[in-house]
């Protein structure tokens, strides 16, 4: 799917794809977009030329068709073979309206103005002459010196020429009046007319009457934010919301224009970026909060709120801290924070950690089994190079979205397996059945399929990354292919080691998160506590990850917990950092159940709700470009 919107189709790039469509949006107020498929496979995009397309209305607003003639050819495409995008049209439901169209006076002004410039500069700059003679002509003489002179001393080839008369004619010049300057001037009303109707600012065709080059950046702003994303926005959801649901495979995709390059954009980060530092300076946003805004990943140490006199954090007065106050019934201490344990929290701890430890030793396996899959792919990838010395390219030898693709089948089989167990065993710890815990669900199919591509994409990206390196410094050695070989087997031997860490932390995030969803499908949970593995290990550095100081911490159903300064809606949610994520450890366990069975909140099947009247709308997942 990528590929094809990367290529476009075999006779044109994915640029003169693109520039094609929006010049038809532009000039013609639509497009039409035919998908080729070969079976099941895209086999290219093409734009139809709108002048040769006929739209057959349908029932309720919908085409029933549309037909394509060119010189006497005529090609039929059913209504859901084109994605047709337009531009609002107040006075046709079928066509696009141009922006040239509410300018249209205006662009014949500017052409005949255009027309008359070019015969005056023609004429040697002359608007012409008036011939004069008391002498009585019939009309062919007129005629006769009226070609005469038009070939002799008229155009720009004739300039300063000497012109004989005789027989008392005279030569008058029609000199330019102040209508004639005004023309000029409607030349130039006409030509803003226009360009306001495609929504232009002046200085991006060269025009500074009216600004100059040090606020011409503003014009590129209000261009880019007023005219280009709005088309961009169009086109987007017109993708997203009707040709990608026509196509095989796409349920999960989510198209996007990458504008983080336009530079005018850029300006405009910059000036936001000016004012969120000042938001940091006051103690307002934490620099996460603030990277979170401008779509930066967070880094550890952002989430210190800091006053602006000398960048101190705030709170470093404070003593103590909340977990030195939970004293009373401690059984464990750990750097100097106390753990609020008893025989029931330690059997709960107890009982997640057992089968925390079996979920994940079959995440591994999986995980390990991936790893030597992927060794021996690239290996032949490799082989195919030859013997000898040559430059090897990390594309060559590790197909990327191949990869992708196999690790991500991978994670759904791990994480659906995981959240299936746990959501049904859950559900029945609280007292209520197993069968109230529902796979099909739409909230937790999409939690799955998004840890699934990201967890897929992740893996992929840094195995990737790593095999550049080991290449990059194989290629600098000058080693054999053999040698390369050798070097990437140590590699793969280092993955299957990393696969421990992705193991725990897939693991305990999928075992959480069922967890939460087995207990709100009981309907029975109204309390739910933040549960360590309550040993020397548990992480208690609070300027990164204190998940000591979060033993014990309680909060209603459905809220978030505070962990290191981030809202957490259980261990291992991936919306928290690396060191707060990372090797956790940590379970939700329910800390208080509803008094009676009136209370209870049942979720029915999804078939059931749509039988009620109910539509639960699937969110796309989205990943800044077309991905998967």
């Amino acid at each position: 799917m990528a590929a094809a919107f990367a290529t476009a189709n075999p006779r044109e790039g994915r640029t003169r794809f693109w520039k094609s469509l929006f010049a038809n949006l532009e000039l013609t107020g639509e497009n039409f977009w035919y998908t080729s498929m070969m079976g099941r496979k895209i086999d290219g995009f093409f734009n139809l030329m709108p002048n040769h397309m006929k739209v057959i209305p349908g029932p309720g607003g919908i085409a029933d068709g549309y037909r394509y003639e060119v010189n006497g050819n005529r090609i039929d495409y059913a209504e859901r073979d084109i994605l047709f995008t337009r531009l609002f049209n107040p006075e046709d439901d079928w066509r696009g309206l141009p922006p040239l169209k509410s300018a249209q006076v205006y662009a014949a002004i500017e052409l005949t103005t255009a027309e008359h410039w070019w015969a005056f500069y023609k004429n040697g700059a002359r608007l012409g002459l008036v011939l004069e003679t008391d002498v009585p002509l019939s009309v062919e003489q007129m005629t006769e010196m009226k070609q005469a002179w038009t070939q002799g001393f008229e155009g720009a080839g004739n300039s300063g020429k000497t012109a004989f008369l005789h027989s008392g004619m005279k030569a008058h010049e029609i000199g330019t009046n102040q209508k004639d300057s005004d023309f000029v001037q409607s030349f130039r009303l006409s030509r803003e007319q226009i360009l306001m109707s495609f929504g232009v600012p002046p200085a991006m065709v060269g025009i500074f009457e009216f600004s100059n080059y040090s606020n011409s950046d503003m014009q590129a702003i209000i261009y880019v934010e007023n005219t280009i994303l709005p088309l961009l926005k169009l086109v987007e959801d017109d993708v997203n919301e009707i040709l990608l649901p026509r196509l095989p495979d796409a349920d999960d995709l989510v198209f996007k224009f990458d504008t983080s390059t336009i530079p005018a954009l850029q300006l405009r980060l910059a000036e936001r970026a000016e004012g969120l530092a000042k938001e940091i300076q006051n103690g307002t946003l934490n620099p996460n909060e603030v990277r979170r805004l401008l779509g930066r990943p967070a880094y550890e140490g952002g989430n210190t709120y800091f006053i602006q006199s000398a960048a101190i954090p705030v709170g470093t007065a404070i003593e103590g801290s909340r977990a030195e106050i939970r004293a009373i019934g401690a059984m464990g201490t750990h750097g100097g924070r106390k753990f609020i344990d008893s025989p029931d929290r330690n059997v709960k701890r107890a009982n997640a950690l057992a089968t925390l430890d079996a979920m994940e030793k079959e995440t591994l396996a999986d995980w390990v089994d991936y790893f030597d899959g992927q060794e021996i792919r690239v290996l032949q990838n490799l082989r195919g190079k030859g013997k000898g010395h040559e430059d090897v390219e990390t594309e060559e030898i590790i197909n990327f979205d191949l990869e992708t693709t196999i690790a991500m089948g991978v994670a759904l089989r791990v994480i659906g397996r995981m959240v299936t167990q746990r959501g049904r065993d859950a559900a029945e710890l609280v007292g209520g059945s197993a069968d109230d815990f529902l796979l099909d669900n739409t909230r937790v199919q999409n939690w799955i399929r998004t840890n699934a591509l990201e967890e897929a994409t992740a893996i992929t990206k840094t195995t990737a990354a790593q095999i550049r390196v080991t290449i990059l410094e194989s290629n600098k050695r000058g080693d054999t292919i053999d040698e390369l070989t050798n070097e990437l087997v140590d590699t793969f031997r280092i993955k299957r080691l990393h696969a421990n860490t992705i193991a725990r932390t897939e693991t305990v995030r999928a075992y959480n998160f069922a967890t939460l969803e087995g207990f709100d499908a009981s309907g029975l949970v109204t309390e739910i506590e933040w549960l360590t593995a309550g040993d020397e290990a548990v992480r208690s550095d609070p300027l990164k990850a204190d998940h000591a100081s979060a033993d014990g911490q309680r909060v209603p159903m459905g809220k978030d917990f505070s962990v290191s300064g981030e809202l957490l809606s259980f261990p291992g949610d991936p919306k928290g950092s690396a060191s707060n994520v990372i090797n956790c450890r940590c379970v939700v366990a329910e800390s208080a159940l509803a008094e009676d069975d009136d209370t209870r909140s049942f979720r029915v099947a999804d078939d059931i709700l749509k039988k009620l009247g109910r539509v639960e709308y699937k969110i796309p997942l989205t990943n800044g470009h077309v991905s998967k």
